[in-house]
């Protein structure tokens, strides 16, 4: 009974490690551990923590349920891999692993968030489509409208439809200049629930490299 809710999950951690402060099991699919992390700096400056810890997982137990359903919608690629940017792109590759990201109030850290946002989609042409106008509004409004970089870890999935669009949208706010991106699917697969961490964590590494 106490462990097959999605809130049991966190409030285990918080248990195990008698950590008080805000506990939130957060699902938004591909972005729920990416959300978290956001969540997790908003309740840093909000001072209800002065750490946060943002995790998340994927541990792929059955080939039943989402697996099939994936397989039959025609979502998952053929070649068993993602080819991200790649013209040979025909779906995702399904992935597991677990990352976290801790975010603290100190400023001994090497790394610091200069902004996050996070926006729905709203409409667009199918329920599980992108929205470009809503990428790109969703940058500004993280960057406040001052946006420069060197690099962008994408979501990229290795879609036909959503890689051109993500990679129209990103173009649509940085322009011409020179930026490198990359996703760490093209390695990993997708990851779902660690998606948003695991890029974080990809994104770091090459910064700190």
């Amino acid at each position: 009974m106490t462990g097959n809710g999605y809130s049991f999950a966190a409030s285990r951690l918080s248990f195990v490690f008698a950590m008080r402060g805000p506990c939130v099991a957060i699902d938004t699919a591909c972005s729920s551990s990416l959300v978290a992390t956001h969540l997790a700096i908003r309740l840093i400056k909000n001072e209800e923590c002065e750490d946060a810890v943002s995790i998340g997982s994927n541990c792929i137990l059955s080939p039943r349920g989402a697996f099939s359903m994936f397989a039959i919608a025609g979502m998952l690629s053929s070649h068993g891999r993602c080819h991200t940017f790649d013209s040979r792109a025909n779906g995702y590759q399904r992935g597991e692993g677990g990352a976290a990201i801790v975010s603290s109030s100190s400023d001994k850290h090497c790394l610091i968030y200069s902004g996050s946002s996070c926006l729905h989609n709203g409409q667009s042409a199918t329920f599980t489509a992108l929205n470009g106008s809503s990428q790109q509004h969703l940058l500004r409004v993280a960057t406040k409208g001052k946006m420069t970089a060197s690099y962008v870890e994408a979501h990229g999935t290795g879609t036909s439809l959503g890689d051109p669009v993500e990679m129209g949208s990103v173009s649509g706010v940085l322009g011409s200049t020179g930026v490198a991106v990359a996703s760490l699917k093209g390695n990993t697969g997708h990851m779902e629930g660690t998606a948003g961490t695991g890029g974080l964590l990809n994104l770091i590494g090459t910064i700190v490299n």
